[in-house]
């Protein structure tokens, strides 16, 4: 499980949790000392939040004391009025449609939400209080660096070096798979790295694997090996059981059960091609001028022999050239396009 911070507007933390009770307080710290302490905190009326409960008994409400926030909390079973939901749910649906993209492991799942929800504090969003500008830098004031989240995407193959376990020249370059930014680890652009091992370990020596390596085939060898090992060692359908068998008891979460079941019914369900949106869409070749023109099709009154008659606009006039007269403009003032309308007569 995960506990999420946001201010609704895409600036995101992810912090993952092992026992959801005893790890809600850590978070909240792990949040205050990398970003400040929040002036007020909104909350879903859980008890590991310290909610009913003892305002002594939990970290969670000690750490509010403490730093002096103002704690408040959504009404039960009205989930809209904590902003906190929409984001759960876009970093929810995310992680599911990048682990399916990548073919990853569902056990890397909370690697992907912490990734992902530093890109998204990193991203563009359409949302007009950001006013053009990423979350993260309106809430800090000043433009962020994105080089750490710039270098690979989701669980990119990636070519790494291990002084450790580096015996000679040739066993100095290891294959791995990008599974993150190492927050707190070692200097700035340190990565997790999921090695053929089925070890996560943090590391600032990656680089991308090359094209050249990529079609190298020793390297392309080393590949398939990997991904062989990685799926004998703790494929989807392995329990924690098995899983510690293979590669030692706490090396990687459980997963919990209805994770992503809601999503894996909208991506599994079978759609005919009849009812699909996209299916009905034009080829791009087929768009034209006519087919994206917002007022062809449109009904119309219009003054018609000293009365309003209704009619409809049938197509856009042209010229003796066979060129679209006047030009198009948001405002409809300045809009000089001519079109011919049918009325109801049939004139």
């Amino acid at each position: 499980m995960g506990q999420v911070f946001t201010d609704g507007r895409g600036d995101t933390h992810f912090y993952p949790m092992r026992t959801r009770k005893r790890e809600a307080g850590f978070s909240l710290k792990t949040f205050i000392l990398e970003n400040g302490a929040p002036a007020q905190l909104r909350t879903d009326y859980a008890k590991e939040e310290g909610q009913g409960m003892d305002v002594k008994e939990t970290l969670w409400n000690k750490i509010v004391d403490d730093f002096m926030i103002h704690l408040s909390s959504s009404e039960p079973y009205s989930h809209w009025q904590n902003l906190c939901e929409s984001e759960i749910r876009e970093v929810k649906r995310s992680t599911y449609r990048f682990l399916r993209r990548t073919n990853t492991p569902k056990r890397l799942w909370c690697y992907c939400a912490e990734w992902y929800a530093g890109v998204r504090r990193l991203t563009a969003l359409d949302i007009h209080s950001l006013k053009g500008r990423v979350p993260e830098e309106r809430r800090v004031g000043d433009t962020p660096d994105i080089s750490e989240y710039a270098q690979f995407d989701w669980y990119d193959w990636v070519e790494y070096y291990d002084p450790a376990e580096a015996g000679d020249k040739e066993a100095k370059s290891k294959l791995g798979r990008f599974c993150g930014v190492a927050k707190n680890v070692g200097p700035s652009c340190t990565y997790w790295v999921l090695t053929a091992n089925a070890k996560v370990i943090a590391r600032s020596t990656v680089t991308t694997l090359s094209d050249e390596r990529r079609r190298d085939p020793a390297w392309q060898e080393q590949m398939t090996d990997y991904q062989e090992q990685i799926k004998a060692k703790f494929g989807d359908l392995k329990n924690k059981d098995e899983v510690a068998k293979e590669i030692g008891e706490g090396t990687l979460p459980e997963i919990p059960d209805d994770l992503f079941d809601e999503l894996e019914e909208i991506y599994n369900a079978p759609v005919s091609a009849a009812v699909e949106p996209d299916a009905l869409l034009p080829e791009v070749d087929d768009y034209n001028a006519d087919s994206i023109d917002t007022y062809l099709n449109a009904e119309v009154v219009l003054p018609r022999g000293g009365i309003m008659s209704k009619g409809k606009v049938v197509k856009r006039c042209k010229d003796s050239d066979l060129k679209p007269i006047g030009l198009r403009n948001k405002n409809p003032v300045l809009d000089t396009r001519e079109y011919a309308v049918e009325f109801e007569d049939g004139c």
